[in-house]
């Protein structure tokens, strides 16, 4: 057998490279957080340097199509009957409107606490191989993130609007030595995040709490050994 002397930049880049086949592999559009943290880290320990990882995924031909023509088209005729102008001013409020106030996922307060385990594993459905062609698992391996990286913080789940769920985020944010990532439900994070200076993220459409079966808010997201442990506290 032949020993392959890797650099851990190469490591990291064929475990970055491994994640990404096995998204686009499995047909899992968003594997949750605990995979996200996984390549955010691989990625931001491969010193910024723009990387090839080879094709990911089944290709398909793509057929041009002259679509930068068209839209160039249809703004001059806009332009010539003196409706663009209107228009960009529209669709510069209605991006902007989505960003200050993102549509509410309209999750109920909890009324008990609930406790429950999310096991982040999935299982490979094909032989994976890094840039080189190697090998990394083969199809059917069950492989959890968390044996790759730890997730040292909380991540709180709650609807900003409601003044006792965001009086107890607060509060346990000021108490916390490691800092809880906050995603919001409901509210607008960039009016919380002028108000109290810090940073709040918005569960767009609802994927995460989908992903991890949220019911009700606040819900606190914790690493607990090789699984995710998540509890839904009554505040108030």
């Amino acid at each position: 057998m032949v020993r392959r002397n890797y650099s851990k930049n190469q490591k990291i880049e064929d475990k970055v490279y491994w994640w990404v086949r096995v998204i686009t592999t499995t047909g899992i559009a968003i594997v949750g957080v605990a995979m996200l943290i996984v390549i955010c880290f691989l990625l931001l320990s491969i010193n910024a340097k723009a990387k090839d990882f080879g094709v990911v995924g089944r290709t398909s031909e793509i057929k041009e199509v002259d679509a930068i023509e068209e839209i160039k088209g249809k703004l001059s005729d806009m332009e010539a009957r003196g409706e663009l102008d209107e228009h960009n001013e529209r669709m510069k409020k209605e991006v902007s409107d989505r960003i200050k106030s993102p549509k509410s996922l309209n999750l109920g307060r909890a009324g008990e606490v609930r406790e429950y385990e999310y096991d982040p594993t999935l299982e490979v459905k094909e032989d994976l191989r890094d840039a080189r062609g190697i090998v990394f698992h083969r199809k059917g391996t069950k492989v959890n993130p968390l044996d790759m990286v730890s997730m040292p913080y909380e991540l709180i789940f709650f609807d900003g609007e409601d003044e006792d769920q965001l009086k107890y985020v607060i509060k346990k944010y000021e108490e916390s030595e490691i800092k809880p990532k906050l995603i919001l439900t409901g509210g607008s994070p960039v009016t919380l995040e002028e108000e109290y200076k810090l940073d709040f993220y918005f569960d767009q459409r609802g994927v995460l709490i989908k992903q991890f079966g949220i019911k009700a808010v606040p819900a606190i997201v914790m690493q607990d050994g090789k699984v995710l442990k998540i509890r839904e506290v009554e505040v108030g």
